[in-house]
């Protein structure tokens, strides 16, 4: 997938918005600071322990729900360093094609996720000889079992 998390997407997994990241983008006329996010009305959330999942297929709007995610420290990640593909772009779809240009550089508390990505708490790579067996949902698995009550 590509693009398209915000702050919306957390929101099921925070009390408010008080510590979410501050996104800016730079581009050709300057910098754009979008500001604090925005107040939300009261709804219903998950306040358990939360384990995320990351690897290489992490990227765009994912990134930025992982790095909430970890630098809040409400979950832990694990797996591999996210792709680090985090820019702002627009695309163009045409028959049999499809071209996406960058066309501004985003951050997230003033931290450059491209070409960087997000890495995980708990480092576990999903080997290509693991078989039918997932090293990274086992460890999730386990994390959560222990955290539990």
């Amino acid at each position: 997938g590509f693009g398209g998390a915000w702050y919306a997407h957390l929101d099921p997994f925070f009390a408010d918005r008080e510590g979410y990241y501050r996104a800016t983008q730079r581009d050709r006329d300057g910098e754009v600071d979008f500001g604090p996010p925005g107040a939300r009305r009261p709804s219903p959330r998950f306040d358990g322990p939360l384990v995320v999942l990351i690897d290489e297929g992490t990227r765009s709007g994912k990134e930025a729900v992982a790095f909430q995610f970890s630098r809040s420290g409400r979950a832990t990640l694990v797996g591999a360093r996210t792709a680090g593909a985090f820019t702002a772009g627009l695309g163009t779809v045409g028959e049999g094609w499809f071209l996406y240009c960058a066309v501004a550089e985003p951050f997230l508390d003033g931290e450059r996720l491209e070409g960087r990505g997000v890495a995980p708490q708990l480092e576990i790579p999903w080997p290509a000889e693991a078989g039918g067996d997932d090293p990274q949902l086992a460890a999730a698995l386990e994390l959560l079992v222990n955290a539990a009550p």
